[in-house]
């Protein structure tokens, strides 16, 4: 619904209600053309691929026949920078992160797109001087980029500050942040990796397209034996080819058809397909610091849980009991420290069991404030066969001590 506020819908036999407009185009594309210079393929190999290529519709089916855009489809989409022109980025400071494994080209998003957009802002800007490119190999773990960008910004907003009024600051990235692989042994590398990495291409690459990736629809040139040099057709392949393109070639010499740059960076589509802008952005007439603060009291609190019991012990049967409760913990302290008193033995009047008790915490030390962290405390008592009991109940009291050294 969202790319049909965007492009529209265009009428056709099957869709008597409207369809998107179509903003996609391979009429003129040359696949294979580089590896055909290359010698990877042959003359042969090359017109079969383009005279049976064929194109999607715009449900993504394949289709026989290329695909051709709507002509109202391509001015949208560049008016409305669907296709992202990079004229707007020359000030946004950027690190386009490919570590961990995204420049590997496995993924939906293929690392060469980083460098297609570079290539896009040195097109429209002249420089990338605001774009940084990571990568890493063998799962290395990069610095922060967020602790980088917040040094950039930084740097940006002190420069802006002692600017003259009303003049445009741009400052080039720190020194610390650069082009970077990030490498086994703690190596930093160039975008190569040290020559153990190049991105991927892409077939409109391929069919001599620019790195930019920003033409949708070529425009033509008339097909001619004289643009592939060495590489010779048979006149069946020639014919085969004309065949296949009979309204000529992509020229990547030109601008692509209805290229031009967004008609405006901020744009709503509340009033229909190509959008209008928003006019211009909130301006702050005053910018005045403000604080909130609130306070929180010393805190340390222990609740036990409901007392443990260890049911009846058998007289003359060795057996390990065991009975548990819980603890509750609340600590405002930088750490805590849970203890228990020496359990000694379960009294019964003047009759002490052989055995000791024994008591185990699953957590006896915090590092940092919590709330109402559970902590399981577990009881143990073994009996012996020979261990002589009274008749009554064996009991012992214990204390619980919460204690802190960093209030």
């Amino acid at each position: 619904m969202f790319e049909n506020s965007v492009f529209g819908v265009t009428i056709t036999p099957d869709a008597p209600n409207g369809k998107g407009r179509v903003a996609i185009d391979n009429v003129g594309v040359q696949y294979g053309l580089d590896a055909l210079q290359g010698g990877a393929i042959t003359p042969e190999q090359f017109t079969d691929l383009n005279a049976k290529v064929g194109g999607i519709d715009i449900d993504g089916n394949f289709v026989a026949q290329r695909t051709a855009a709507d002509p109202a489809a391509l001015e949208i989409l560049y008016a409305t920078g669907r296709v992202n022109s990079a004229t707007g980025a020359a000030d946004i400071p950027e690190i386009d992160d490919r570590t961990r494994g995204q420049g590997d080209d496995t993924g939906f998003h293929p690392a060469v797109h980083s460098f297609s957009y570079r290539a896009r802002l040195d097109k429209a800007n002249g420089n990338h001087d605001n774009q940084v490119i990571w990568l890493s190999r063998d799962d290395v773990l990069p610095p922060s980029q967020f602790d980088l960008m917040r040094q950039w910004l930084d740097a940006l907003a002190a420069d802006t500050s002692a600017a003259p009024q009303g003049e445009k600051v741009r400052r080039a990235r720190p020194a610390s942040l650069a082009d970077t692989c990030f490498m086994a042994g703690g190596v930093r590398a160039d975008l190569t990796c040290n020559g153990t990495w190049r991105h991927y291409g892409t077939p409109r690459l391929a069919a001599g397209a620019p790195l930019s990736l920003d033409v949708v629809k070529c425009r033509l040139k008339p097909l001619a034996r004289a643009d592939y040099g060495d590489v010779t057709f048979s006149d069946a392949q020639w014919a085969q080819l004309q065949a296949a393109f009979p309204t000529g070639v992509c020229d990547y010499s030109q601008p692509g058809v209805s290229q031009h740059p967004p008609k405006a960076r901020w744009l709503t589509f509340a009033d229909g397909p190509g959008g209008r802008a928003l006019g211009p952005a909130p301006a702050a007439a005053e910018i005045a610091a403000g604080g909130v603060s609130g306070s929180v009291p010393a805190t340390l609190a222990l609740t036990l849980g409901a007392p443990a019991g260890f049911g009846a012990f058998a007289p003359g049967v060795e057996k390990d009991y065991t009975a548990s409760t819980t603890a509750d913990v609340v600590s405002t302290a930088g750490d805590a420290a849970l203890r228990v008193s020496e359990p000694g033995r379960l009294i019964n009047g003047a009759f002490a069991l052989p055995e000791p008790l024994r008591v185990e915490l699953s957590k006896a030390s915090w590092t940092a404030p919590v709330s109402h962290d559970r902590v399981a405390i577990t009881f143990r008592q073994h009996i012996g066969a020979g261990d002589a009991l009274r008749t009554g109940t064996y009991a012992t009291r214990l204390t619980f001590t919460l204690s802190t050294t960093m209030p």
